[in-house]
């Protein structure tokens, strides 16, 4: 990912190249429901 004057922590890279592959999938909505509902209903175990 190269943006003017950014520079990525790689881990940082990972997370946003994530995100944008969520978006570019149409998946959004099912991830962010996704993250929200472990946030309600965590999984313990």
């Amino acid at each position: 990912m190269k943006i003017n004057s950014k520079f990525w922590l790689q881990n940082n890279a990972e997370i946003m190249l994530h995100l944008r592959c969520q978006w570019i999938a149409k998946s959004w909505g099912n991830f962010c429901d996704s993250i929200f509902n472990s946030f309600i209903k965590p999984q313990t175990g």
